[in-house]
C-alpha cells in the first residue's frame, strides 16, 4: 500500500528547500482503483500550489484540456474529480489560518471526494485535526506513522518555532582546538583545515538551511562565497540566503553579493542576538540558519542558549598556536551527542540541544 507514499517522499527530495521555506517540502501521488498513478504534485515554492492542489490541477487538465484555469480557487468550481481514487500525501493537508497565502487543501480534498487518503506525517501546526475533519466528511484516512522519520529527514526544521529559526553552528578545529592555521601552512598551499569530504558535507548543510549567518568581519577578511555546491547533479538547489551581522561597511564587490543571482543578502547592524533571530524568522521568513562565524560570535550564540545544533569537525592536525574555536570556557551540558561520522580523516560530532 505504501509504495506510492514512498514515491511521494522521493519526489519531495528533489524540491529546493530554499524556495519552499518556511513551508515544508511535500509530495502527493493520486492513484486509481487499478493502482495506476493518474497524477502527481509537489510544492515547488512558497506561495505556489501545495502538493495536493498541484496534483488535482494536473488531473483536471488531463481530464479536460480545454478547462480554463483562472485562479487558485478555480479547482473548487469543478465537479468532484477524485471519486474512487486514493490520494497519497507526505504531510497532513493544511487548512486556512490568518496570513496563509494558499487555499485550504483539506477543503479542496473534501470537495473532490477521494475514496481514501494516506498520510505520511502529522503537521505540527494542525496536530491531526485536519485528519478528523476529513474523516468527518466520510473520507477514509490512513495515517502511516512509520513515515514520520522520513518527514523529519525531509523537513528537519518545520514546526520548530514561530519566534526564531532553528540555529545550527558548524566549526572545524584542529586536535588542539584551533580554528586557523599559521601563515607557513597557507604558504605551502594547504588552504583548508578540513578534508574535501568534510567540505562537501558543509555544502549539504547549506542546502538544508534557509540561510547562512555570518559577520562583516568574516566577509571582509575571508571574502567567502557561502554557496551550495552539491555533487548530486539531479538536485539543482539554489544557494542559501545570507544574513551579515555587524556595523562595518561591506564592499559590494564581496563574493556573497555576486555569487548567486537568486539569493537574498540581509545586512543587520550589531544588536542583541535574539532580536536578530526574531527578524530572520518574522521579517525574512527564514525557518533555519547556519552560523558560519568566528570564535567570539559562536561563543556568544552558545552563551545565550540560541544554538539548537552543533556540528564539530575535528581535523587530524595540531596547530600549536592560533585562534581557539571558542573565546571562553563553555558548559555544553545542555546538548546531547547524536552522531559521529568520519569524513576521510576528519571526525564530525553532531550535538543537539536536549528536548529540541
Amino acid at each position: 500500500m505504501f509504495e506510492f507514499l514512498s514515491q511521494a517522499f522521493a519526489d519531495s527530495t528533489q524540491i529546493d528547500p530554499h524556495l519552499t521555506g518556511p513551508n515544508p517540502r511535500v509530495g502527493c501521488v493520486i492513484v486509481d482503483e487499478n493502482q495506476i498513478v493518474v497524477a502527481t504534485g509537489i510544492h515547488i515554492r512558497h506561495g505556489a500550489d501545495h502538493a495536493e492542489a498541484a496534483a488535482v490541477r494536473q488531473l483536471a487538465r488531463k481530464l479536460n484540456p480545454t478547462w480554463v484555469d483562472t485562479s487558485s480557487q478555480s479547482l473548487l468550481s469543478l465537479e468532484p474529480l477524485l471519486r474512487g481514487l486514493t490520494v497519497y500525501v507526505t504531510l497532513e493537508p493544511c487548512r486556512c489560518f490568518t496570513g496563509k497565502q494558499t487555499p485550504s487543501c483539506t477543503e479542496l480534498l473534501i470537495h473532490h471526494q477521494p475514496k481514501k487518503i494516506v498520510i505520511g506525517s502529522i503537521d505540527p501546526i494542525f496536530g491531526g485535526t485536519n485528519i478528523i475533519q476529513l474523516r468527518s466528511a466520510g473520507i477514509e484516512v490512513v495515517y502511516a506513522d512509520s513515515f514520520e522519520s522520513e518527514q523529519q529527514r525531509l523537513n528537519p526544521f518545520f514546526g520548530h518555532s514561530k519566534e526564531r529559526p532553528y540555529v545550527g553552528l558548524k566549526l572545524a578545529s584542529t586536535l588542539d582546538g584551533k580554528i586557523n592555521l599559521d601563515a607557513s601552512t597557507y604558504a605551502n598551499g594547504k588552504s583548508y583545515l578540513s578534508s574535501r569530504a568534510s567540505r562537501q558535507k558543509v555544502q549539504n548543510l547549506r542546502a538544508e538551511y534557509s540561510a547562512v549567518v555570518t559577520t562583516t568581519k568574516t566577509v571582509i577578511q575571508d571574502d567567502p562565497r557561502l554557496t551550495c555546491r552539491l555533487l548530486d547533479s539531479e538536485r539543482n538547489f539554489s544557494d542559501p540566503d545570507i544574513v551579515i551581522i555587524g556595523d562595518s561597511m561591506v564592499d559590494r564587490t564581496a563574493k556573497v553579493f555576486s555569487a548567486s543571482a537568486t539569493r537574498k543578502v540581509y545586512e543587520l547592524p550589531a544588536q542583541p542576538l535574539l532580536d536578530i533571530l526574531k527578524r530572520c524568522r518574522q521579517d525574512f521568513l527564514l525557518d533555519s540558519v547556519l552560523l558560519e562565524v568566528g570564535a567570539e560570535m559562536a561563543t556568544e550564540f552558545l552563551k545565550k542558549n540560541l544554538v539548537d545544533e552543533l556540528q564539530l569537525f575535528i581535523c587530524p592536525r595540531v596547530a600549536g598556536k592560533g585562534l581557539a574555536a571558542f573565546s571562553e570556557e563553555l558548559d555544553l551540558g545542555g546538548f546531547e551527542r547524536k552522531s559521529i561520522e568520519i569524513f576521510e580523516n576528519d571526525i564530525c560530532i553532531r550535538f543537539v540541544k536536549k528536548n529540541t
